[in-house]
């Protein structure tokens, strides 16, 4: 009888166990799921904002969206979302004086000559270009494109989720500087130069050699001037002097 009553207790707890485990694993599912949701509307909600924002350029950016729909490349459409839902405030600034300040940087590296003209000028006073109002749908899917090229080519890449990619790989621009199709630059003059040089799956170390060939080839961060940021072609320009 004692028995009996020891097993029908085991049995008890085991049935309480098992529907105890049942139960936080619906809640963690059913949490996962509202936070998911959450993060989707939102989404939703700034790409909408970004699409309004744009007013006739509206077209331009939906373009993308439907580019990639219709390839049926869930990865890339969500890049696209992605650049599209953080695109609102992102801006570069209308400058007439831009190619006399380039030329005053360059003569700083080529003559070590300061132009004092520009210590202080005040380039935030200037009218801002809103991407949103301009960007055209060839330059995000070609951007698109390059910066899925580059996170495939190397070994490192494997080790950047999706997210990390988003954040730190897939932008097209990192401040104010111009609008610029950078990349096709880029992946043209440099990859080379690091495929001969970079041969282990370690990151820090092709970021080591870039900046070494950078810092060989003469170039410095600029704080002679009080000056708008320089986009990534005049950057390869001055290394190219």
């Amino acid at each position: 009888m004692q028995n009996k009553v020891i097993k029908r207790a085991t049995m008890i707890r085991r049935n309480l166990g098992r529907k105890l485990y049942v139960v936080i694993c619906s809640t963690l599912l059913i949490m996962t799921l509202q936070l998911l949701s959450s993060c989707t509307l939102n989404e939703d909600r700034c790409i909408e904002d970004t699409l309004t924002f744009a007013g006739d350029n509206r077209q331009e950016l939906e373009r993308v969206l439907s580019y990639y729909e219709d390839k049926r490349d869930t990865l890339k459409w969500k890049a696209a979302r992605f650049l599209i839902a953080n695109m609102k405030d992102k801006f570069s600034y209308d400058v007439p004086e831009l190619d006399s300040i380039r030329q005053a940087m360059i003569n700083v590296k080529t003559l070590n000559v300061v132009d004092k003209r520009w210590r202080g000028f005040n380039y935030k006073q200037k009218l801002k270009i809103y991407d949103a109002c301009v960007i055209t749908a060839d330059f995000l899917i070609e951007n698109i494109e390059l910066a899925f090229e580059s996170w495939q080519r190397y070994e490192w890449g494997k080790y950047y989720s999706f997210d990390k990619f988003c954040k730190y790989l897939l932008p097209y621009r990192i401040g104010d500087e111009p609008l610029e199709r950078w990349r096709v630059k880029y992946r043209d003059c440099y990859v080379p130069l690091l495929d001969s040089l970079y041969r282990v799956a370690d990151v820090i170390e092709a970021t080591s050699i870039m900046q070494n060939y950078a810092e060989h080839a003469g170039y410095r961060y600029c704080t002679d001037f009080n000056v708008p940021h320089q986009g990534a072609l005049f950057f390869a320009e001055m290394l190219d002097r």
